[in-house]
């Protein structure tokens, strides 16, 4: 009878030991991919933070440096750019949609405008405009103004907002 009690009770602490290693492997594995998602979580976090805060250094660079050569009273014409403006933009466009919804769509349209009233700003200078009428100088004039002034006030703002990351 000994022998037996004996047996029931090792065969117990066998099964036992076995529910306690399995339970113990479950939540270490269930640990071990809320920790690998977490990790994930905190990556993706700093990548969007560090696109979010190179995009807002280089529309405020651009920016700055708008100002600088051009100033507020200026008049149109300038010669073709001697390097790429929107690198940062462009190399990382497709992942523009990482940001918050309302960001990721600001920083495309204003990158667009900037692009374009880059491109009409130099085009003003190449044109010959001698055979354009007062009406179209001036309404072209008045576009670009237009983009300008937006993009003088809509930059800064963008900006602050990316560096809220």
């Amino acid at each position: 009878m000994m022998v037996e009690l004996s047996e029931k009770v090792a065969a117990e602490m066998t099964n036992s030991g076995l529910l306690n290693t399995a339970a113990v492997a479950v939540i270490g594995a269930a640990a071990s991919v809320i920790f690998s998602q977490f990790k994930l979580f905190c990556e993706r976090k700093a990548q969007r933070r560090a696109l979010a805060y190179a995009l807002a250094a280089e529309l405020g660079a651009l920016q700055a440096r708008y100002q600088e050569s051009i100033g507020e009273d200026w008049t149109y014409g300038f010669e073709e750019p001697r390097f790429h403006y929107f690198t940062v933009f462009d190399s990382n466009a497709v992942r523009i949609g990482e940001l918050k919804k309302e960001h990721a769509g600001e920083v495309a349209r204003l990158y667009i405008k900037a692009k374009g009233h880059f491109e009409d700003a130099i085009n003003w200078a190449k044109w010959e405009k001698s055979t354009w009428s007062e009406a179209e100088k001036h309404r072209f004039k008045t576009l670009l103004e237009r983009d300008k002034k937006e993009l003088l006030e809509k930059v800064p703002v963008l900006c602050n907002q990316l560096r809220s990351y």
